[in-house]
């Protein structure tokens, strides 16, 4: 599959297949190898694989804006940051900004309240990976953004061809979906009504990450199939 940071690929999204002479798979060794374009959902091995090659997940963390069901507080992503739980993988500087209420005055001494005060919590928000990567299965989009965030240099992180939208759309839910991204590799399980999807982010091989997917004989679709996240 191409990537929009590739050399030899148009970096416009969706991405037509490479060709094979442009990465040596021509003649015999083009017999065993399916080049697919990008985004696209594939048959492997009596299952569906979906693969998009941007890195969505990091996008859509820079987009996202949350709330939390039992409570009022708000967690706004500002430009080039991530919400909380993502900061490793921070694309820019920043830093998440809590929309709620703004603060009371400070009050006096003679006025401060006397015994114990009661602190609020809120419900912990889902992790964000898995909610991140559901926004995909629910949307059925393989890159739910129009426009993509900007980065530091105030240019979009993708180019997608408004016209060619379709091309970005799941025809099917896949039952593994693969989503690499520079977030710490992760495996979620999602589910879309009664169907489930095993989301996959396998991290950066230059980093020592990768996934082991194992698909079992037995069970149906998506049950016959397990991952794990390694890192070497």
């Amino acid at each position: 599959m191409p990537s929009p940071r590739d050399a030899v690929a148009d970096p416009v999204m969706p991405q037509p297949p490479l060709r094979a002479a442009d990465v040596g798979v021509d003649g015999k060794a083009g017999a065993r190898v399916a080049l697919c374009p990008n985004p696209c959902v594939a048959p492997a091995a009596g299952v569906s694989v979906g693969c998009v090659t941007a890195d969505v997940v990091k996008h859509l963390a820079m987009a996202e804006v949350s709330r939390n069901a039992g409570g009022d507080r708000m967690q706004v992503s500002a430009p080039g940051t991530l919400p909380g739980g993502l900061g490793a993988g921070r694309a820019g500087g920043g830093r998440a900004r809590d929309a709620g209420p703004p603060p009371s005055p400070p009050t006096t001494p003679s006025a401060a309240p006397r015994g114990r005060v009661r602190r609020r919590t809120d419900p912990p928000p889902p992790p964000p990976p898995q909610r991140l990567c559901q926004h995909l299965v629910d949307q059925r989009s393989f890159y739910p953004l129009a426009p993509a965030p900007l980065g530091q240099d105030g240019a979009p992180l993708a180019m997608v061809e408004a016209t060619r939208a379709e091309g970005l759309a799941m025809p099917r839910l896949p039952h593994l979906l693969v989503t690499p991204s520079a977030m710490p590799a992760f495996v979620k399980d999602l589910r879309a009504g009664d169907a489930r999807v095993l989301c996959v982010n396998p991290g950066a091989a230059s980093k020592g990450q990768c996934a082991v997917v194992s698909l079992s004989a037995a069970g149906a679709d998506a049950d016959r199939l397990s991952a794990e996240a390694v890192q070497a």
